[in-house]
């Protein structure tokens, strides 16, 4: 079994089709013990992955703890819109002994992830690359709207070209 743990309601980016906004806190921030509590409550049960999400997981301010503590117990995937990371959060990501991580890139032709994400392509598509460089394995997740219906193809070559080994199309009614 997964199990989707949100550690936090905040986001840094306001992403036309999602329900947090940027900035704000949708629900309160779980502290370090509670999330800990929550990991051993599930390791107890035999969740076999673990996937850290939010808002903005790395928003948090204890996440490398928080991704250190449950990769020790459970396989742990951390959602991310990747805007976040440079060399030094990849090489934090490694260190916290994650499986792996999803990344959000809607387009590949940057004026339509830009509209759909906040004008996030350029910071999204260098967090892919510190990650890949670092020798994590990288998901892409994709959100399927009508502005980019027709990027499927497009979007699995870049990851191929990326060496990644998986994407990820989330249907949305657009």
């Amino acid at each position: 079994m997964r199990c989707v743990l949100m550690i936090n309601g905040s986001c840094n980016l306001r992403c036309k089709y999602c329900y947090i906004s940027a900035g704000a806190n949708s629900f309160p921030k779980a502290d370090f013990n509670d999330i800990s509590d929550r990991v051993d409550l599930l390791d107890t049960i035999d969740v076999q992955t673990l996937i850290v999400g939010g808002g903005e997981p790395l928003l948090h301010d204890d996440i490398f703890e928080i991704l250190e503590m449950s990769s020790e117990k459970i396989k742990t995937h951390l959602l991310t819109n990747g805007t976040l990371i440079d060399v030094n959060i990849a090489q934090k990501l490694v260190k916290s002994g994650i499986n792996s991580l999803s990344i959000s890139l809607d387009s590949v032709t940057p004026t339509i992830h830009n509209e759909l994400r906040d004008g996030s392509f350029e910071s999204v598509v260098n967090g892919i690359k510190y990650c890949v460089n670092e020798g994590l394995d990288v998901n892409v997740s994709s959100c399927i709207t009508q502005k980019n219906f027709d990027q499927a193809q497009n979007l699995i070559k870049f990851a191929e070209d990326m060496g990644l080994k998986s994407i990820t199309f989330e249907g949305l009614n657009p």
